[in-house]
């Protein structure tokens, strides 16, 4: 599945087993389109119990989109499944995690 917003996209894909999906982030992560990406890594969640976030083409994250990923984070954490960013992340997300020591709480998985 792939949405788009005025050079905001995310696409989401099975992985080979099923048990996991990824899905994949480009452009800005802000108050505009935190709603369409909760919506994808909702669906996600229900459909896999390991979700991976790929970073590498955020061009900028606010706050509301780190709010997401920690609610997204506790949330999969809660219910006994896993909620891991891709590696590497941008260097935009990558300074973001660091400057607020949310790369310490993250699980991060290489991506496929």
């Amino acid at each position: 599945m792939t949405r788009d917003l005025a050079g905001f996209r995310i696409k989401s894909r099975r992985l080979a087993g099923g048990g996991s999906v990824v899905v994949s982030v480009l452009g800005d992560v802000d108050i505009a389109t935190v709603p369409q990406l909760d919506a994808v890594l909702t669906e996600a969640a229900a459909d896999a119990g390991h979700v991976i976030v790929d970073l590498r083409a955020v061009t900028f994250m606010d706050s509301s989109g780190l709010r997401l990923l920690v609610r997204k984070h506790q949330s999969a954490r809660d219910s006994g499944h896993i909620f891991a960013l891709g590696k590497p992340v941008s260097e935009t997300v990558q300074r973001l995690l660091e400057l607020t020591a949310m790369d310490r709480m993250f699980v991060f998985d290489d991506l496929p």
